[in-house]
């Protein structure tokens, strides 16, 4: 019976081990207690991520890491072209080259919504979604492939603020307001 379990407990020690492929990886994103808060996976080995500053201190950090080899490396960048105030809140990527971001001003609570075609070298404003001032409160941003995706925010007006796009975000389109969900107190 003792030998029974001995290998039984070898046997699950050793498929355990065999399925653990957790290992560090430096993703060079700049700041001394930089952490990664946001994963966007696009595939098994495009992955975009942005960093927060986790020192305590309150100062804004604007940057993300990017890999198109499965973590093996790591780019680094920030988000240039962003006011000082702007806090990076969700990262989407679609491509190597393509992402998204949603941003919040912390001053003035407005949402943005940001993209870059470069890798990151530049981001840009996308105007007319989700940059209704401080009604629109960003939530996220999703795409299921290279074209079809959407971003959403909290209820403006009692109905979700949705936009959709199929060209890859080159267009965005607010879902109507009676095709959106009512949404629910508390």
């Amino acid at each position: 019976m003792k030998t029974k379990l001995l290998i039984l407990s070898a046997f699950v020690a050793v498929a355990f081990s065999a399925n653990a492929q957790w290992r560090q990886q430096n993703t060079n994103m700049a700041g001394t207690s930089t952490y990664a808060s946001q994963i966007s996976v696009v595939d098994s080995n495009i992955v975009w991520i942005s960093g927060e500053n986790g020192t305590g201190d309150g100062v804004n950090i604007k940057v993300f890491s990017r890999t198109n080899d499965g973590g093996e490396t790591w780019v680094p960048g920030t988000f240039n072209g962003m006011a000082s105030t702007i806090d990076v809140r969700v990262i989407s990527g679609v491509s190597y080259t393509n992402a998204f971001a949603i941003a919040m001003d912390t001053v003035s609570n407005a949402a943005s919504f940001w993209k870059t075609t470069d890798g990151g070298a530049n981001w840009s404003l996308v105007t007319g979604v989700m940059n209704t001032g401080t009604t629109t409160f960003a939530d996220g941003v999703y795409f299921w492939n290279s074209t079809k995706g959407f971003c959403y925010g909290d209820p403006v007006g009692g109905k979700f603020d949705i936009y959709y796009t199929t060209d890859g975000g080159a267009t965005w389109t607010p879902t109507l307001a009676a095709n959106t969900p009512a949404h629910l107190d508390g």
